[in-house]
């Protein structure tokens, strides 16, 4: 391996160090909310642009999280200081690189990336191995005292945790996944068993007895259609209702096995209601907790074997006739009995395979809730069938809870959500089983009383037939990081007030001097000026989004709604901004006649951002298309470029409080605009969405509730 340091940069210990970090499933993988969330908080604390989590591979370094690097995901293990940070237990700090012999050399510190100061923590494994780093980097030499060391050290501690449990989790839902289809194919064996029976047999499930699954031969003494499935067999079959219900209720709820033989039953023969003679068998199916859930039926016709022993007893027969009944009677219980045998033997194969697969389930069951009870951080694992969670003392204790004794539901959960946010809680919950994915930040009363931000985030599990069947996830209090925000936020508001008088004189100012110089007659400064003011509008543009953004967050955004003709609009305010955007002809495609009740100078706010983003991301493009059309009760507009489209691994984050596409050959903004103009259409009862392909460009759409007048 080439590096750039003039060192020794693989450890004794490659091989093993190596085994350790594939072991953790992590190298490789897409971006996740706990390490971009440690990876941000370092950068926050230390005040520094960059901060990374790397995995350090046999050739490359893996990026888990980045913060400051754009997209970058890998780079060679011989230029990556994080090679240096995993051969010593100790946080690694340059504080001033260029200073150092054994970077000058390395194209991040001499190139023009310009890195001059690094720290780096190891993350090391329970079993004392160095597979990664967590590390800042700044384009200034700074100070690193031992204190800042202790502090990076322990976000490190945190990312290895967060590895750990990722692991454990990983783990326990492959072994629960295994474990029910080992169960599955059990449970389909049993019904294949039953179907191919050659006596009648069913099952019937719960209290109500009613059909799961039974085969031809019980349908045809029952005398009634497969389509009856899932129903209660006594009300289809009322007339064996006194007979045979009290007999299965002692089976179902005393847990009783029992044998009935010859009796005597009303069957169905060719459609007509006959007395006959039948064997009956009922056994309890339990399930893992020892409860009963349903019951094991087989019914075997003996109506001629009866028959026949009771002409016997009259005496009615004759020898020759006796002799032939008792042939035809033998060797009918002959086939039966071989039948019998060979169904008994299966079931008793199945029954094996079902407690195999039972016992697996169980011990699965076990090991993962062993491992939610015992996690440090607040985890939950919620089966959506039997609405019972098992969730860890952290997850308690961030509800306010002394201890996670006490049961937990999706009812708890609902009750404790801040009514002002229960809305939007529920709707992104809805939408969770169809993406797979709940990822939430919202606002809890704890059991205390106490008022606190949690960010939760949750997969769903899927049975073979697409349904949800669990949903397992952690949450963390992130009430100190919202009131860092909310400081933010405040400081923000009274930066950009303080800002807006003097900005504004700023202007005037240089409008009336550009007038003057006008009249006199100086081009040369009259152009300088000119340029000056465009400058003045961008930072005045820049203002206004930041006031925009602080009224949006403490929910003070005015909306002033009125009846707005879409089409007019449209048609207006492209014309006025065709003559400010001169490089690009801006196309109306379709503008469709129609009405909505909304925010007509917010509408133009959302249609100019819409448009200026469009031209400012296809440089080398001509034209921007606009289309107005209207999908049933819904109006939509779209704003298509042929620029260079937005990459896959930003798509989550493009309507973010700021945002900025990663483009280093741009004049960015502050990633503000996409954000406010999703809080405006949202707030007016509209949704926001775009399509991208990379190289070929994007198109945003929005859309509100016609206006029927």
């Amino acid at each position: 391996m080439h590096n750039t340091f003039g060192l020794n940069i693989i450890p004794d210990n490659e091989e093993e160090r190596s085994n350790a970090l594939r072991r953790y499933k992590v190298v490789d993988t897409p971006s996740e909310d706990s390490f971009d969330n440690v990876a941000k908080l370092a950068a926050k604390i230390f005040n520094v642009p960059i901060s990374l989590v790397s995995l350090v591979d046999s050739e490359e370094v893996f990026f888990k999280a980045n913060v400051g690097m754009g997209n970058a995901k890998i780079v060679p293990r011989g230029v990556s200081l994080c090679s240096l940070v995993i051969l010593k237990d100790e946080v690694t700090v340059f504080e001033n690189a260029g200073t150092e012999p054994c970077l000058l050399s390395n194209p991040n510190v001499a190139g023009k990336f310009g890195l001059k100061f690094y720290a780096g923590a190891p993350l090391i494994t329970h079993d004392g191995l160095r597979i990664g780093t967590i590390c800042i980097i700044d384009k200034h030499p700074r100070k690193f005292t031992k204190d800042d060391e202790a502090i990076l050290q322990g976000l490190a501690n945190v990312v290895m945790d967060e590895i750990e449990l990722r692991l454990s989790s990983i783990q326990q839902i492959e072994e629960l996944m295994e474990a029910s289809k080992l169960l599955e194919l059990s449970q389909n064996n049993l019904s294949k068993m039953i179907m191919q029976a050659p006596v009648a047999m069913c099952i019937l499930r719960g209290p109500e007895f009613k059909i799961e699954i039974a085969n031809t031969k019980m349908f045809e003494f029952w005398g009634i259609g497969n389509e009856n499935l899932n129903s209660p067999v006594f009300k289809q079959l009322p007339h064996l209702s006194n007979d045979f219900e009290p007999l299965l209720n002692d089976v179902f709820y005393e847990d009783k096995t029992i044998r009935l033989e010859e009796v005597k039953t009303q069957l169905f023969r060719d459609g007509n209601l006959e007395s006959a003679y039948v064997n009956f068998s009922y056994q309890p199916i339990r399930e893992l907790n020892k409860t009963t859930s349903g019951i094991l039926a087989v019914a075997t016709d003996v109506t001629s074997q009866v028959l026949s022993r009771q002409k016997i007893e009259r005496a009615e027969l004759t020898s020759q006739e006796l002799i032939e009944e008792l042939a035809a009677t033998n060797e009918e219980l002959n086939f039966a009995n071989n039948e019998l045998t060979a169904t008994n033997e299966k079931i008793a194969v199945t029954n094996e395979e079902l407690k195999s697969a039972h016992n697996n389930v169980q011990v699965s069951e076990e090991r993962f809730k062993l491992a939610i009870e015992n996690s440090e951080s607040g985890v939950f694992d919620t089966n959506l069938k039997t609405q019972r969670t098992n969730r860890s003392l952290k997850h308690a204790q961030i509800y306010g809870y002394p201890d996670n004794s006490k049961d937990w539901t999706p009812k708890d959960f609902k009750r404790h959500i801040f009514p002002d946010d229960y809305k939007q809680v529920k709707y992104n919950y809805l939408k969770s089983f169809k993406s797979g994915i709940f990822n939430e930040s919202f606002r809890i009363l704890r059991n205390d009383g106490f008022l606190r931000w949690i960010t939760t985030q949750g997969k769903l599990i899927y049975n073979d037939k697409n349904e949800a069947i669990r949903i397992v996830g952690t949450i963390i209090d992130i009430t100190e990081k919202k009131e860092l925000e909310k400081q933010k936020d405040e400081f923000i508001s009274t930066v950009s007030h303080e800002l807006k008088t003097p900005v504004t004189s700023i202007k005037a100012y240089a409008q009336v001097l550009q007038r003057t110089l006008i009249g006199e007659g100086n081009a040369k400064n009259k152009n300088f000026l000119e340029r000056m003011d465009i400058q003045i509008n961008r930072l005045e543009n820049l203002i206004i989004d930041l006031l925009d953004t602080t009224r949006i967050e403490s929910g003070k955004l005015i909306i002033n709604q009125a009846i707005v003709d879409m089409g007019m609009l449209l048609k207006e305010h492209i014309s006025d901004l065709q003559l400010v955007n001169t490089s690009h002809k801006l196309i109306i495609t379709e503008n469709t006649e129609v009405t909505v009740r909304a925010d007509k100078e917010r509408l133009i706010q959302v249609i100019t951002n819409f448009i200026t983003n469009a031209v400012k991301y296809s440089p080398l493009a001509q034209n921007v298309k606009i289309g107005l059309t209207v999908n049933g009760d819904k109006m939509i507009c779209a704003i298509t470029d042929f620029g260079k489209g937005i990459p896959p691994e930003e798509y989550q984050t493009v309507f973010e409080r700021f945002h900025q596409v990663n483009r280093s050959d741009m004049n960015l903004g502050l990633g503000l605009g996409l954000y406010i103009s999703k809080e405006i259409i949202v707030r007016q009862g509209g949704e926001i969405w775009f399509e991208s392909k990379v190289n070929e460009g994007s198109t945003f759409y929005f859309s509100l509730p016609v206006y029927k007048i």
